[in-house]
């Protein structure tokens, strides 16, 4: 479709929100949510679409230089097949709607849930996070095109989930997130989380996401234009080290060049999706170190038979766990 107007830019922006409405569900509070909350993003935010243009650019070299290198056998053949198809969705760079791709909405759940799920999520938040507070930390990003769910929060379901996660783990722990200095997260995402977190803690956090090539270098565009460049480092060849202070993308490949260590490890259905060499080299590094574990998981089945074996190592750990009671089958383990 042509828009026939002199500002170029709206009119880019209005062909987007078409596209997000047209590949969301058809679920009335998205729809409700979506069109004003994306156009209040583009406004406080327009300056994120030049920015992961011009960062785009080098996103295609990023993952060749990656995959030059010797990568450990950690994943699943799930994982290794959802990574291949995924290269024809993200090369020669993503799109700035990324998040609408129907093969990372079908993975990186729950970009598009709603309903009761969302509902008792919000309603877990609301009784022990202010109002105010929630406002700020979940707050959207227009990069991506997120599925909105919450007009006043302006947020997607996928950052309340996040959310939930970290407030479960403190209510569940007693650790405040904000005294937390160093982070391993196995399997990020697209990098939201971090994102989250960054915001929760109100000090300098060094952030580590561990992840697969392509995984690691769609999180170095998310968020090197959500935070800058200077915030965000990709870990691409021998010598590179991780930067205090920052996020820091570890692929996978990178894992034995890198010094790896914090004192908190996070892992969202990430470590339960790879394979048993992945569990045992976790489990042989001491969770690289961290003495406080916040992990979701699901039961063992076909495709992940080692899913629920991530339970039994936290417990030998000493964590607690806990059912997710709207999600059958899933659990957390928390230290």
């Amino acid at each position: 479709m042509i828009w026939p107007s002199p500002f170029p830019a709206v009119a880019s922006y209005l062909e987007s929100i078409l596209l997000q409405v047209r590949s969301m569900p058809p679920k009335l509070e998205m729809l409700t949510a979506t069109v004003p909350g994306l156009a209040r993003l583009m406004f406080l935010k327009c300056s994120q679409q030049s920015s992961f243009r011009e960062l785009a650019r080098c996103f295609e070299g990023a993952y060749a230089a990656i995959c030059k290198l010797d990568s450990p056998c950690l994943t699943t053949t799930v994982w290794d097949e959802y990574n291949k198809r995924l290269e024809n969705s993200l090369l020669p760079s993503p799109k700035f709607s990324f998040l609408n791709d129907s093969l990372i909405r079908q993975t990186m759940f729950p970009l598009c849930a709603g309903g009761q799920w969302l509902a008792e999520e919000l309603e877990y938040l609301e009784c022990r996070i202010s109002r105010s507070e929630l406002k700020r930390v979940l707050e959207e990003e227009y990069v991506g095109l997120p599925a909105l769910v919450h007009s006043p929060y302006l947020t997607s379901h996928n950052s309340v989930h996040h959310l939930y996660h970290l407030t479960r783990f403190s209510s569940a722990t007693g650790v405040k997130l904000d005294e937390v200095r160093r982070i391993v997260e196995w399997g990020g995402g697209y990098g939201n989380l971090a994102r989250i977190l960054t915001r929760v803690a109100s000090n300098s956090v060094t952030y580590i996401i561990i992840d697969t090539p392509l995984l690691s270098c769609l999180q170095w565009l998310y968020l090197s234009t959500v935070l800058g460049e200077g915030d965000v480092k990709l870990l691409k060849m021998p010598g590179d080290n991780i930067q205090p202070g920052a996020i820091n993308l570890v692929p996978l490949a990178m894992l034995k060049h890198a010094r790896v260590e914090g004192e908190l490890f996070v892992s969202t259905w990430a470590l339960s999706e790879c394979s048993s060499r992945a569990l045992d080299y976790v489990a042989e590094l001491g969770w690289f170190g961290c003495r406080h574990l916040l992990l979701a998981y699901q039961d063992s089945k076909e495709g992940f038979p080692d899913a629920g074996r991530v339970g039994r190592m936290a417990m030998s750990a000493g964590s607690i766990i806990e059912d997710i009671s709207f999600l059958p089958g899933n659990h957390y383990a928390f230290k």
